[in-house]
């Protein structure tokens, strides 16, 4: 592997690593002490695993960074159908989350993912692409 792979290997996995960081401190921002201890659940919604650089790279880097900050990653992906991703989104609040990171398919149509998030008192972090709402905890891309 040349030293160029290796650098840009290094860079999106120490990208994805913030990334999973920034779920996991938005995720104990403002909880209370016992909903951290019992829940410690980070969801990624991912547009598809047909990309490599998705299935062999930002998940297994981005779970990697989740565990070791002591939570447990939860990862879906919607094979680039934005209803699906909604589906996804809908059914990892449902599993009671702490914190969401969102690689929108539609930017646009990740707003009203951000808008239920927010309603259930889920931080999201936008990755990659960019949600046009003010209730993005964070954008993290490269």
């Amino acid at each position: 592997m040349s030293n160029e792979v290796k650098k840009l290997i290094t860079s999106r996995r120490r990208f994805l690593q913030v990334s999973a960081g920034l779920g996991v401190m938005a995720s104990t921002l403002g909880l209370p002490g016992i909903v951290r201890a019992q829940t410690k659940r980070i969801g990624f919604a991912m547009e598809t695993f047909t990309v490599p650089r998705w299935k062999n790279l930002d998940k297994p880097s981005f779970e990697d960074a989740v565990r070791a900050g002591g939570f447990e990653p939860v990862v879906v992906q919607a094979n680039f159908d934005v209803a699906q991703q909604l589906r996804d989104v809908e059914n990892l609040l449902a599993q009671g989350i702490d914190a969401l990171v969102i690689v929108a398919i539609d930017s646009n149509a990740a707003v009203n993912m951000v808008r239920r998030a927010k309603r259930d008192g889920v931080p999201v972090v936008a990755y990659n692409t960019a949600i046009p709402s003010s209730d993005v905890a964070a954008f993290v891309s490269r």
